[in-house]
């Protein structure tokens, strides 16, 4: 079940509005270029990377360009209610493998928080690129991974962009009682307790800063190919769920402008909310 987001987020908007992207409620390291998502109703399985499907299983041989965005990096989120700034934060410590409920119980006290991303990247693949390398490949239909993406409800997704961090950072805006502050030294605890690889900081005793050893995808963006009955890939149409870009683009935004490619993205759901991906492959029926 999607989890709902403010519409006038600022960090929201950058990525949904400006970048088409897609954000991910446990993040996950496994989410990269040119791999492939089945997407029906609400429900969004992986399928893993697009070359095994393909019936001559050869590599796809299209660079991964990588990118700092400057947009993204460092702005801090709107401030929420605690019980669904929790939430969002029980999915990032998920991602991290650590416990949620212990961190959770530090936050008494406090009544809104906000989230922040440093170092954020984007590794992305040109869509023309993408396209040549694609001509004349067939989907394999003998390939039970595969089988999914022929069926008419299915929509065939290939990740083109990922929006990656090695750390966040929760911010406690407002508390019920003045004085608060989180308990870092416990926080530190249960995160060694978790054996997770992750160093645990606070600058202000109001805010916890996680930084895990490898980058996670936070968000992604995905184009939509089509099949013949035979399997060939057949185009990469402009999906008309992502609207004009140029009504949207703020001038400070116009380094990240992408005209060309940009309109062929396909946000998963209208309204902003962070999506779930069964990352087992199975299919999850909503």
């Amino acid at each position: 079940m999607p989890l709902g987001l403010c519409y006038n987020d600022p960090l929201v908007a950058t990525l949904r509005e400006v970048f088409g992207a897609n954000i991910v409620r446990v993040p996950e390291e496994r989410i990269r270029p040119v791999t492939v998502l089945a997407t029906h109703g609400r429900t969004t399985a992986f399928r893993g990377a697009l070359a095994p499907l393909l019936a001559d299983g050869a590599p796809i041989d299209v660079p991964v360009q990588e990118s700092r965005m400057a947009n993204v990096s460092g702005r801090r989120s709107t401030s929420v209610q605690l019980d669904l700034g929790l939430q969002i934060l029980g999915g990032f410590l998920k991602a991290l493998q650590i416990p949620s409920a212990g961190i959770a119980a530090q936050f008494d006290g406090a009544r809104k928080v906000s989230f922040q991303f440093q170092d954020v990247m984007r590794l992305f693949v040109d869509t023309g690129e993408l396209g040549q390398r694609l001509r004349g490949r067939v989907v394999d239909r003998d390939n039970p991974a595969a089988r999914i993406l022929f069926d008419d409800d299915w929509k065939f997704l290939v990740v083109d962009s990922v929006i990656t961090s090695s750390d966040f950072a929760i911010h406690v805006d407002e508390a019920t009682r003045p004085g608060f502050a989180l308990d870092l030294p416990a926080v530190q605890r249960i995160v060694a307790e978790a054996n997770a690889d992750v160093h645990v900081e606070s600058a202000s005793g109001r805010d916890l800063t996680f930084r895990g050893d490898k980058p996670l995808t936070y968000a992604f963006t995905c184009v939509r190919l089509f099949l013949s009955p035979d399997g060939r890939i057949t185009a990469m149409p402009p999906a008309g769920d992502v609207p004009a870009l140029a009504a949207l683009l703020r001038p400070s935004a116009a380094a990240e402008r992408e005209p060309r490619d940009a309109p062929a993205r396909v946000l998963l759901v209208q309204a902003p909310a962070m999506i779930d991906v069964d990352m087992r492959g199975a299919l999850v029926l909503a």
